[in-house]
């Protein structure tokens, strides 16, 4: 997939920020502008210069969100290990892991939970 202009412009950008002492990263952009596409470019590209990071995306609602971004991952960007909620209860976070998880199934009542997600989008170290 050939990325345009201004989104490899966003990826670097977010590369940028994040060497920076601020975390608190925030991407906008309208809808239909490849979201997605970039942060999961961003989240490859950054894990390759950065051992031991892990990735958790957090998506709202009741609906597959999910497995709609884990999906876009697993076809854009080759040889990624993505996993959703259920994979990471079973195997836990693992190195360079890309985990999709719904914030509605987590907080369920009456659902397990990992108390290692947080409401961050990344985990590192």
């Amino acid at each position: 997939m050939n990325l345009m202009k201004f989104q490899l412009n966003a990826i670097r950008e977010l590369l940028i920020a994040m060497e920076e002492d601020s975390r608190d990263i925030i991407l906008k952009s309208p809808t239909g502008s490849g979201k997605t596409i970039m942060l999961t470019h961003f989240m490859s590209e950054y894990a390759k210069g950065h051992a031991r990071t892990v990735f958790v995306w957090l998506t709202p609602g009741k609906g597959n969100l999910e497995e709609q971004s884990k999906r876009k991952m697993d076809l854009y960007i080759h040889n990624s290990s993505t996993k959703l909620l259920s994979d990471v209860m079973t195997s836990g976070f693992c190195e360079n892991d890309f985990c999709f998880i719904n914030w509605e199934k987590l907080t369920k009542k009456g659902t397990t939970r990992s108390k290692t997600a947080s409401a961050r989008t990344f985990l590192n170290g």
